[in-house]
């Protein structure tokens, strides 16, 4: 399939077309050699090409709402073309020997072997050029100076080797053993191969005599429990061995090109393994009206291939990938079914719940910090969390959920300021830890007075802290509140801790109502809306007066102004950047449950007595509605989607008919 599309860019100042072409093609052979055996063959192949043409357009860009001309149109000289190509394809073969068999009444046994392999190859190229001769005429050629030109090529590939080996006993009893040996062209020979077993085993505990006389209540109960191992090969085509890319550098005060190392080579590289070991019960209630299934499942998955951060003394040359990390999750899965009638009124609803603990269990160390003291008496405070951990406002620490939030906390005062001796309390100052009335105003200057430190600001000014200013835990205890180490870990990361779902239906008569209800809990999002306002405060744009009047203010030279609010609960807006305000806080971080209907849709199917008569065996008239609400205390665009400014899931309405003949 080949398609091309002319595009225009953001103000029209690029043109061009893209074009792409795929092929997919399939030869495969389905073979029974005798009773029972049958062999699979199948060979694959796809490519992509990828075509790109842009350049720039000479029109000029206009203020309407000044009615100036902002920019003229640019002249040839100023105006670039662009050209780009990408191709790949895909060489998959499989081979699968299957054998099934019976043996008397109560023996079924199954055998499969199999191979399997795959080939990916990438290419691409691209170049740019500036001034151009004519701004018609748009090909690299016309244009006078290169601008840029580059291109890579890379290729990776697989090989398996598996089988499966299956018994069941009268359909009571069954177990199964499955194997693969897998090689990864990104790992070296010595660690390329990687052997992943699993068994399991079932009981269909219904089928005992023993409860057969309860079928009436319990139907298809059934024991599972089942171990296993899975790998990854995830890392980059070619980490395990070191990579160069073109350099520029000084010889003889004369600029030169040469090559330097990006990628330290690490030929210890390994496959990820991922165990799981899994417990599960499933059955029917009261002869088929409900049905249900249990899951408890450990999951521990080692040997992460995860690419840490070295020092910059290192060099310019990224670190190695390394099978460094461990991560262990557990956790319980829960279904529940119900369905049936009265009358002419059909229903049914189905829920699901999962809960997940998960723990980063090996790193690169524990975590550990200390206190001491100098020769004048003052305490220091020292950490290896730089060492052990790596991230920002998201870590990664051995003991701690995987990127738990790392932040400063808001000091907490008691509003007392003073000792009963005068002296500044250090534990009496604002309540919520903003800088809010003249009394606030002065505890900050008298802790500033006593040797305090309030970072990052550290002076009382309008442009340092000020009325509507936070200021910061001391955590660690050392006198500077809001340094680098008062940072704490919060117990709370963006990995949701539950799931669950509902979905219901009912019908009467023809009408017909389908809801899906789904949603998450147990995860936080950190979402800094006050640092975007102020962003724009800083360009000189306006905010509306809903966002104002959600920030303090405070007019010192009237204290009785009207427009006065120093119960807000957000900062002060600045016209400058706000470091004070700006560091990454608990304040920020929201509790991001929620609870979203994704679909609500209402039909009604026509009569069959009257579609009949236009030979038309089924007719459906339905409205449907996605992402209908949210329910959420998140103050951000969609719980759903994470955090940060991204496209919110789509609120669609549909009006439709099926038809069946």
């Amino acid at each position: 399939m080949s398609y091309s599309q002319q595009y225009p860019y953001l103000f029209k100042q690029y043109g061009g077309s893209d074009r792409e072409s795929r092929i997919n093609t399939t030869l495969y052979a389905n073979l029974d050699l005798v009773k029972g055996l049958k062999l699979e063959s199948r060979f694959n192949y796809q490519a992509r090409f990828g075509e790109n043409n842009s350049h720039s357009i000479p029109n000029e860009r206009w203020n309407f709402a000044t009615n100036e001309l902002k920019s003229p149109a640019a002249q040839p000289g100023q105006l670039s073309t662009n050209y780009s190509f990408d191709k790949n394809y895909t060489l998959t073969v499989d081979n699968v020997l299957r054998y099934n068999t019976t043996i008397g009444p109560n023996h079924e046994i199954g055998a499969l072997v199999g191979y399997n392999q795959n080939y990916y190859n990438y290419y691409d190229f691209n170049a740019s050029k500036l001034g151009l001769i004519d701004a018609d005429i748009t090909t690299l050629g016309s244009a006078t100076t290169m601008s840029s030109i580059g291109g890579q090529e890379y290729d990776r590939s697989m090989r398996s080797w598996f089988g499966r080996a299956n018994y069941a006993f009268k359909q009571r009893y069954l177990l199964e053993a499955v194997v693969r040996y897998d090689g990864s062209s990104r790992f070296a020979s010595a660690t390329r191969w990687g052997f992943f077993p699993a068994f399991s085993a079932g009981w269909r505990i219904s089928e005992e005599n023993f409860i057969k006389g309860l079928n009436d209540y319990i139907g298809n109960l059934k024991l599972r429990a089942s171990w296993g191992q899975t790998g990854n090969n995830a890392s980059g085509e070619y980490d395990y061995q070191a990579t160069y890319s073109k350099q520029n550098y000084s010889f003889n005060n004369v600029a030169a090109t040469g090559l330097a190392q990006n990628k330290i080579a690490n030929k210890d590289l390994k496959w990820e393994t991922t165990t799981v070991t899994n417990i599960g019960l499933d059955g029917t209630l009261f002869k088929g009206a409900m049905n249900f299934e249990l899951d408890w499942y450990n999951k521990k998955t080692t040997d992460i291939l995860f690419t840490p951060p070295i020092p910059i003394t290192a060099g310019t040359a990224s670190a190695p990938t390394r099978n460094i990390a461990a991560v262990l999750n557990q956790g319980i899965e829960v279904t529940l079914g119900y369905q049936g009638s009265a009358g002419n009124v059909k229903y049914s609803a189905s829920g699901n719940f999962a809960y997940n603990y998960n723990r980063v269990t090996k790193y690169k160390g524990q975590f550990q910090e200390s206190y001491s003291t100098d020769t004048q008496g003052n305490m220091i405070y020292s950490t290896n969390l730089g060492s052990v951990s790596s991230g920002g406002t998201e870590r990664i620490l051995e003991g701690h959920k995987i990127n738990e939030y790392y932040l400063y906390s808001l000091y907490k005062g008691d509003g007392s300021y003073k000792n009963a001796d005068g002296s500044v309390n250090i534990n009496g100052g604002p309540k919520d830890g903003m800088i809010r009335t003249p009394a606030d105003m002065d505890w900050a200057n008298a802790m500033l007075s006593a040797g305090y430190k309030f970072l990052p600001g550290n002076t009382i000014s309008k442009s340092r802290i000020y009325y509507g200013d936070f200021i910061y835990a001391d955590n660690n205890g050392d006198g500077s509140y809001g340094n680098t180490f008062d940072k704490q870990f919060t117990g709370a990361s963006s990995t949701p801790k539950y799931n669950f779902g509902l979905q219901a239906s009912a019908s009467w008569k023809g009408i017909d109502i389908f809801m899906l209800w789904s949603g998450s809990a147990g995860m936080k999002y950190y979402w800094n809306a006050i640092g975007y306002n102020n962003s724009i405060v800083s360009l000189g744009n306006a905010v509306s007066t809903l966002i104002a009047n959600d920030h303090y203010y405070y007019n010192e030279a009237n204290p009785n102004d009207p427009s006065n609010n120093i119960t807000a609960t957000n900062p002060r807006l600045k016209n400058t950047s706000d470091a004070q305000n700006g560091l990454d806080s608990r304040f920020y971080l929201y509790n991001a449950s929620y609870v979203k209907l994704k679909n609500l849709q209402l039909g009604y199917t026509l009569p069959e007595k009257l579609t009949k008569k236009a030979a038309i065996s089924r007719a459906r008239l339905y409205l449907s509605g996605e992402n209908l609400f949210t329910i959420t205390n998140y103050p951000g665009l969609d719980p759903e989607i994470g955090a940060g400014v991204n496209y919110p899931t789509m609120r669609q309405y549909s009006l439709g008919l099926n038809i069946t003949f």
